[in-house]
């Protein structure tokens, strides 16, 4: 676990002290050069968590207490304490956790254990509730753990389940041969057999003269001659050496077990996620406190059944049951002659109500056998689940077809019962209504599979109903508003859509969701409300546009008479204003949209408009007077030419005929309107108008003159 750096400078005074005055006695006198390193061993000494030791570090003990050093690993506050050293907490016993792969809820509690828990009462150990134990038999290929041959003893004297293992510090396959062979010399000193362990030999993987190595070669020559010899073998190594250097399929065929102490997390070892299905130990803590063990210790979970059975015994009133090889259930379950059994601490058969791993069972006040299937007791119904290994039922179950729930007592529910985040009916049978029920005058749907209350939309026969969310469950009918949209629904329930008339048109989308603003159906548009999404008729203001919706609602296109009124509707149904080209032709409206005929001046111009508001160009004749509408249907005024002739209009954009001073000169023109150009005679005298048209006067021309009044003159 990590740790301040003030904690460990404190945790490394500590230790030096107690090193100086014989405190910590290295275990490997025999090899006083060559000492343990690791991750928990400073030459040859044991270091717990709270002086430094640290599951997540790869290295040596002095890298793990720097490494941890910067950080902190909370705990759960239960079985907990604070390090005199580390001043953080740590578990002291058995408990559970909320992360990880392990709860530690039905799994087997064990210790492991060498010579530096020195001498161990094993009776105190197994009253205390310890399930198994793993046995250090020693260091190496040539050191026995002092400790060996009474921990051994201790375990067969009181039955309790045992395992091995040896800390390696072998380098090659070579070596760790060597060292399975001095294994099975310690564990035949005791006359063992692979049959008298509960749990396999341990291969102790975490000496720094390992890394590097081949460590799968290493392993297996190790398990070879293990298994070889009828013992069963597996690998111990804390996380970071699992997720870093022990990744070979080598070590997948044997039994694992995991160092990791970062308690705040749990157990995370990804190949260990389904743990309580495999043949894995979890060591997570060392700073354990049983009773019998004067010295910390080792704590680990394992769901490993041990790998070694067996007759009832009564005494007195009563009952306990004994296993071929001297030992006997206790603080657990049994299954014998195919029922299950409990045995309290001592390993006396239970009775009755029972609550054990976060569950509650029944044992029969006669036989202890556990109860399964249905059962009432004082009047009231209950079930133990025979596929949750007789547990009590709480909450949904479905048996036989039939869905019932149970209260957090266990007791059947009828009624309304709620649960799981989720309402459900039971009739007075219990058993859970499905589909669609009416109850008390409301009608509701049970979803199948939950038997769950049903929220929200619901696809059934064809139809779509909408059920009340927020616990209410209601079907709805009529309007229903569901999140920002309404929707509508008839009397069975089943959402509408289309055109529906409720005193106004309405329009439900293909989703039921009431449309609003603009539609389109086929070829045509509808406007529908913003707010009510009543369907709308008339005259219609919208984004600066006005519009008209028939009768129908639907938008008109096109020329339309409203009220008695042309106007034009464009393609987006706009009501045209202003100009507008409309086919080949012009037109103008006003600002109410009424189409201009006849003549109008618009802005300084003259325009005119034929009965079909078209509007006109080229000649034409208004009042008995000529006016010329260019390409753009303005009136011209001045000058203008054409046709090879000039011509004059007005002011008023009249065509001028006769005489005519413009501009200080006079002109002349027909009654076509062209202006003359040339010898012209007008009312029985001859006048002289040259190219431009400007009559001359007082001048010679071409040997004929023309007087003052532009008149010419006979004979001059």
């Amino acid at each position: 676990m990590a740790k301040r750096k003030t904690c460990f400078l404190v945790a490394a005074c500590v230790w030096m002290a107690l090193l100086a005055c014989g405190a910590l006695n290295c275990a490997y006198a025999d090899e006083p050069s060559d000492g343990a390193n690791s991750w928990r061993f400073l030459n040859g000494e044991l270091v717990l968590s709270d002086s430094g030791a640290s599951t997540d570090n790869l290295g040596t003990f002095e890298e793990a207490a720097a490494d941890s050093a910067d950080s902190a690993d909370g705990v759960m506050a239960c079985s907990i304490e604070t390090n005199p050293n580390g001043h953080y907490p740590v578990f002291n016993w058995f408990d559970q956790f909320s992360k990880g792969y392990c709860t530690g809820v039905g799994a087997y509690k064990g210790i492991d254990v060498s010579e530096w828990q020195g001498k161990i009462n094993w009776a105190q150990v197994k009253t205390a509730g310890v399930d198994f134990a793993i046995l250090r038999c020693g260091y190496a290929s040539t050191y026995a753990d002092t400790q060996w041959h009474n921990n051994v003893q201790g375990c067969l004297s009181t039955g309790m389940p045992f395992g091995v293992y040896l800390y390696s510090r072998a380098t090659s396959p070579e070596e760790a041969s060597k060292e399975a062979g001095f294994v099975i010399s310690q564990l035949k000193s005791e006359g063992l057999t692979g049959a008298d362990l509960a749990f396999p030999v341990y291969f102790d993987m975490e000496d720094k003269k390992m890394v590097g190595k081949n460590y799968a070669a290493i392993a297996q020559a190790f398990f070879d001659k293990l298994t070889a010899a009828g013992y069963p073998v597996g690998t111990y190594a804390n996380l970071s050496w699992w997720n870093t250097y022990l990744t070979s399929p080598v070590f997948d065929k044997y039994s694992k077990w995991v160092a990791a102490y970062n308690t705040s997390i749990g157990l995370t070892y990804a190949p260990m996620s389904n743990f309580s299905e495999g043949n894995g130990v979890w060591q997570f803590s060392d700073y354990g406190v049983i009773p019998g063990i004067s010295e910390r210790v080792d704590l680990n979970y394992t769901y490993m059944e041990p790998i070694n059975s067996d007759h009832w015994v009564k005494s007195g009133s009563k009952w306990w049951y004994r296993y071929a090889d001297g030992s006997y259930p206790a603080n657990c379950w049994a299954q014998i002659d195919d029922q299950w059994y409990h045995f309290d601490a001592s390993g006396w058969m239970q009775t009755g109500w029972l609550w054990t791993n976060e569950h509650w069972y029944y044992l029969d006040s006669w036989s202890g056998a556990m109860r399964v299937g249905w059962f009432s007791i004082e009047g009231t119904w209950y079930y133990f689940d025979a596929n949750a290994g007789g547990a009590m039922a709480t909450g949904l179950k479905t048996i036989q077809g039939s869905g019932y729930f149970f209260e957090s007592s266990g007791a059947m529910a009828t009624g309304w019962c709620s649960g799981d985040g989720v309402w459900r009916y039971a009739t007075s049978s219990g058993s859970l209504v499905l589909g669609k029920n009416s109850i008390n005058g409301s009608w509701y749907w049970f979803d199948t599979g939950t038997y769950a209350m049903h929220e929200g939309w619901l696809d059934q026969g064809g139809s779509r109903y909408w059920f009340a969310d927020g616990g209410d469950g209601r079907m709805a009918t009529g309007w229903q508003r569901v999140g920002t949209d309404w929707y509508l629904f008839d009397s069975s329930g089943a959402m509408l859509t289309g055109w529906q008339n409720r005193g106004s048109w309405y329009h439900l989308g293909p989703s039921g969701a009431m449309s609003t603003g603009w539609l389109q159906e086929g070829n045509f548009w509808y406007y529908l409300d913003t707010s009510s999404g009543a369907m709308q008729t008339g005259w219609l203001n919208v984004g600066g546009s006005r519009f008209w919706l028939g009768d129908s609602g639907i938008m008109a296109t096109g020329w339309q008479t409203v009220d008695g009124v042309r106007h034009y509707f464009g393609e987006s149904g706009a009501m045209a204003v202003g100009w507008c080209e409309i086919g080949n032709a012009w037109f103008c409206f006003d600002d109410s949209g009424v189409m201009a005929t006849g003549l109008k001046r618009i802005g300084s111009a003259y325009y005119f408009f034929g009965e079909s508001g078209a509007m006109q160009t080229g000649w034409l004749n208004l009042n008995d007077a000529w006016h010329y509408a260019n390409a753009s249907g303005r009136f011209e005024t001045g000058w203008l030419g054409l046709g090879g002739s000039w011509y004059w209009f007005n002011d008023a954009a009249e065509m001028v005929t006769g005489w005519r001073t413009i501009g200080g000169s006079k002109y002349y023109f027909e009654n076509s309107g062209a202006m003359v150009t040339g010898w012209k005679w007008i009312n029985g005298s001859c006048y002289y108008f040259d190219e431009s048209g400007v009559m001359q006067s007082s001048k010679w021309i071409d040997g004929d003159y023309v007087d003052a009044e532009g008149k010419w003159i006979r004979g001059a």
